[in-house]
């Protein structure tokens, strides 16, 4: 979901606000104790996968890094056999036969251009922009999402042990990726579109391989499939790490609940990170959303996490901003009308509560619009270079005439809220919600309007951003504020009404990380002692000798 600022046109430059004067802390892609530490009791008194600063940090660089496919860093690192998704082209490894000969340092150099030859292939079909190519592909979204993108590697562990990590991508650059984030409809307990994301990236699951480990492993091959299969055993050998932001959170949620539910891995083995994702799942799904072990990093600004379906799957953690960050992310603009403008906005988007609140605002504003600007105004300003990429399709598809653009998106939105909630809008609410614009749209122009609504949809949801001089939202919290987010669950009452409970006790991820690094300085003076890692509580399971997973 990080086209928000593609849909619009690029806002008038704004004055450059001072850099953050702490510097950003090092991200350690090698030191992985904080993403294999044992379950432990979270804020509810719930086990859940430990938290720390360093595995919240690595988590963002793993999102991050599917937006670039930059693999360079992790392999420096120590990571390898990586596989790309790129919608319906997968760039994995060869066979473990095919590796068998590497055996010297020039060998393993030799694989290293390998992989990153795989990923100059998968930035290119990242990047692809032939039109004729986007046409066929936006008519196959017409059946189905299928622009899942991901990315898959793998680290070994102390005592022949490997984590599994799989970083989920956000909404894409090209306008049809975003049709899978409009199937707000439910399928399967989910919205519909994400669960179709999800259903696609596991079709590929046999084909995405692992040679490199299965060479350390003695296997003849090993396969994604395979490592989830041997995720159902207590002593498996494997351990899977995800992260993902916006749409790449929600396909998260969706692929968890389906190895849980579906595939039987224990959920010990499994622990997930998701920055600004929306909710992927109905209250009817399960009567306990929170137990399942994700985290998702939330900025309360951002409207996109409050949207999708109604639940999160796992537990959340809310930064609450003040004036300050909101300056730091998205300084004033210089205009006083676009100052004026943002005022205006902010109370509309912060006081939306959920999925079906926002599709009808989205719709009293459209109504709002069409009466106070009328048809004239509105093709004008489509001339003008079309400030929305999906209202630009629309409007090509409804024969350049922009109100009809404009019905055709309103006829989407009611449908959808008739199949999320079961009912129609409320046209007495509506009215209600269009006489509350109307003052304020008649004497503004809609230029206007949605320029500012791309600055405080876009600032609030970035992972981060270009210009050194303006640090994107999420990079900022995880680098400077994680001590102030707040843990919630969401929580189903009678009649499969979701609510938030906030944990009543603050402090508690300084205490988490305080006790995890005292427990590795404890692991580190004993090694140091015996060389040999003293065992605490079970004894750590030995590697399994076998042939295949």
């Amino acid at each position: 979901m990080t086209l928000w600022k593609s849909w619009f046109s690029r806002p008038q430059r704004e004055t450059p606000m001072e850099p953050n004067p702490q510097p950003a802390p090092q991200v350690e892609l090698s030191r992985l104790s904080g993403l294999t530490a044992p379950f432990a009791k979270g804020p509810f008194g719930q086990r859940m996968p430990p938290l720390s600063p360093e595995a919240i940090r690595q988590s963002l660089a793993l999102a991050e890094m599917t937006y670039t496919l930059d693999i360079t860093p992790w392999l420096a690192a120590g990571w390898r056999d990586f596989s790309f998704q790129i919608d319906n082209v997968l760039e994995s490894g060869g066979q473990h036969t095919e590796q068998s000969s590497i055996q010297t340092p020039g060998d393993a150099a030799f694989q290293q251009l390998a992989e990153l030859h795989r990923m100059r292939r998968a930035q290119t079909a990242l990047r692809a922009r032939n039109p004729v190519g986007q046409i066929f592909a936006a008519l196959r979204q017409r059946e189905g999402s299928d622009t899942v993108k991901a990315v898959c590697m793998a680290h070994p562990l102390p005592e022949g042990k490997h984590l599994i990590a799989i970083g989920f991508m956000g909404t894409g650059k090209r306008f049809y990726d975003w049709f899978s984030n409009f199937r707000f409809s439910d399928e399967n307990g989910f919205h519909r579109g994400f669960s179709q994301l999800c259903t696609h990236f596991e079709e590929g699951l046999s084909s995405i391989s692992f040679p490199a480990t299965a060479m350390q492993l003695g296997l003849e091959q090993l396969t994604l499939s395979d490592i989830l299969t041997e995720l159902q055993c207590p002593d498996s050998r494997f351990q899977l790490w995800m992260a993902g932001h916006s749409q790449g959170g929600a396909v998260m949620q969706v692929f968890t609940h389906r190895l849980l539910h579906q595939r039987g891995v224990l959920a010990r083995h499994i622990r997930g990170f998701g920055f600004a994702s929306p909710t992927a799942a109905s209250a009817g799904l399960t009567g306990r959303p929170f137990a399942y072990p994700l985290w998702h990093i939330q900025n309360r600004d951002d409207l996109v996490c409050r949207i999708g379906a109604q639940v999160h799957l796992g537990q959340c953690l809310e930064f609450d901003p003040d004036e300050a960050f909101r300056q730091q992310i998205c300084p004033a603009p210089a205009l006083p009308a676009d100052a004026a403008c943002r005022q205006w906005l902010r109370p509309l988007l912060y006081g939306i509560r959920d999925t079906a609140d926002n599709l009808l605002n989205v719709t009293a504003l459209m109504l709002c619009a069409v009466e106070e600007k009328g048809e004239d105004a509105l093709n004008l300003l489509m001339d003008r270079g079309r400030s929305l990429a999906v209202l630009d399709w629309l409007y090509a598809f409804a024969g350049d005439r922009a109100q009809s653009a404009v019905k055709q998106l309103e006829a989407h939105q009611r449908r959808m809220y008739r199949e999320l909630t079961g009912r129609d809008m409320d046209a007495a609410l509506l009215r209600s919600r269009m006489e509350q614009m109307r003052p304020y749209v008649a004497v503004t122009s809609l230029r206007r309007i949605l320029t500012g609504l791309a600055a405080c949809l876009t600032q609030p949801h970035l992972l981060n951003e270009d210009d050194p001089f303006r640090p994107g939202a999420y990079r900022l919290i995880v680098n400077h504020h994680l001590h102030r987010l707040r843990p919630f669950r969401w929580e189903i009452r009678a009649g499969d009404e979701p609510v938030k409970r906030y944990a009543s006790h603050t402090g508690w991820m300084q205490r988490a990380d305080r006790l995890m690094r005292c427990d590795e300085e404890m692991q580190l003076r004993t090694v140091s002692q015996s060389g040999q890692p003293r065992r605490r509580g079970k004894a750590r399971l030995a590697p399994q000798r076998r042939t295949s997973p």
